[in-house]
């Protein structure tokens, strides 16, 4: 092979990633939810191209000790903790939207250039930290679950004040009185 063919085929490895389709991009909307991406924030989602791209020219090893032994036989899930707040029994669950108004919903895309970059309320019922998947239901009717797989313990309390921040890659539940904060998305 000559020099300058060995230094054409070289370039073109090493440039192929450059006009390849992301990884993520690649997939249709039903494998990228299946394989569970809609949960990554974006800045995860960059992490996972980047590192599908660099497998592709080799310059890192996928690896595969990790793989279950028999991919037919999914991993069961893990139990689902309950809400961190118990809703105390004065409070009234918010009233099921009008089955004819969610027709189409899904179609319209709302107008977020206006929406707050916080928001405060209170948490309904007792909270004492959260535990890997927690939900979190709020006095305004929203429901915010934890966004990564962490436990953070906390003295019960009551209906503690609440706010949830736009923060890089997503949204932080922070609880008044107290010194963490947790990554959330909103459920509802």
């Amino acid at each position: 092979m000559t020099k300058i063919s060995l230094a054409a085929t070289i370039a073109f490895t090493l440039a192929l990633p450059i006009f390849a389709k992301p990884f993520s991009e690649s997939l249709t909307p039903e494998q990228f939810e299946q394989a569970g991406l809609g949960k990554l924030s974006p800045q995860e989602l960059r992490t996972l191209d980047q590192l599908w791209q660099a497998a592709q020219v080799g310059t890192i090893e996928p690896k595969t000790d990790t793989l279950p032994e028999s991919p037919t036989a999914p991993t069961p899930p893990a139990p689902v903790p309950a809400l961190a707040a118990t809703p105390s029994p004065a409070t009234s669950a918010t009233p099921a939207p009008n089955p004819e108004d969610l027709l189409g919903k899904e179609q319209i895309t709302p107008d977020v250039s206006k929406a707050p970059k916080e928001i405060r309320s209170r948490l309904v019922g007792t909270f004492n930290g959260w535990y890997g998947e927690t939900k979190f239901q709020l006095e305004n009717g929203q429901i915010w679950q934890q966004r990564i797989e962490d436990v953070q313990k906390y003295t019960p309390s009551e209906s503690p004040e609440v706010t949830v921040k736009k923060a890089f890659g997503g949204y932080r539940l922070v609880i008044d009185g107290y010194r963490q904060s947790c990554p959330v998305k909103r459920i509802k």
